[in-house]
Parts: structure tokens; sequence; C-alpha cells
């Protein structure tokens, strides 16, 4: 996988970064808000379409993503999880506000 600047990767711990500043190939290299310099690695995908780094689990827009079509780039399309795929419609990358990983939501989940 070759990374590039303006790329969005998910990592293993399941963060969505934007690739900002490439340090070698195994890490990209970002500048927080507070300006410390962080190295991410253990990168599992990257593309410069964020649709593509969403998988079955994620929240996105505060819904649970319940289906993903196959297509790739631009044409691919989530269903939230309440949603039919024969008789919705649906959603675009345009569409997406915030998504909070399957993996982030089990970090930090209290389950009674």
């Amino acid at each position: 996988m070759k990374l590039e600047e303006g790329m969005y990767v998910r990592t293993k711990d399941g963060r969505i970064i934007k690739v900002e500043t490439l340090g070698n190939k195994e890490h990209i290299l970002i500048r927080t808000i507070n300006s410390r310099v962080e190295y991410i690695y253990n990168i599992v995908k990257a593309s410069y379409n964020l649709i593509d780094l969403i998988e079955v689990g994620d929240y996105v827009n505060g819904e649970k993503v319940g289906y993903i079509d196959d297509c790739d780039g631009a044409m691919r399309e989530y269903y939230y999880d309440y949603e039919d795929v024969n008789m919705d419609v649906g959603h675009w990358f345009e569409e997406i506000k915030s998504i909070v990983t399957k993996e982030q939501f089990n970090s930090v989940k209290y389950e009674v």
C-alpha cells in the first residue's frame, strides 16, 4: 500500500486519520492540535475516499452501519443497521460528518 499526503488511513486500533506528513513506508507522521508529534503505525487500509475505510459495525453520523455495497470509490454506498438494502436508498460519502469505528466504540463502551 503506497501512502500519499491527502489520503486517509485506518489503523489496526480503529483510528481514522488524514495523512498530512509522511514518515517512511511503515508509518506516517501527524501533528496533533497541541503541536505534539505522533507517529502512526499498524495501518490496515488507506484511501483518498473516507467511505472506503468504513466497515460494517462502525458508526457514521451516530448511526450503526449495517451494510456496505461492493463498489469502490465514489460509487460506494453504506446503509445504516435499520435500513433495508432492497428498499432504502444508500448513503454517499458526501453525507459523512462523523465516524466512530467499532474498535473505538468497543474500547469505551460500558456493559451492564
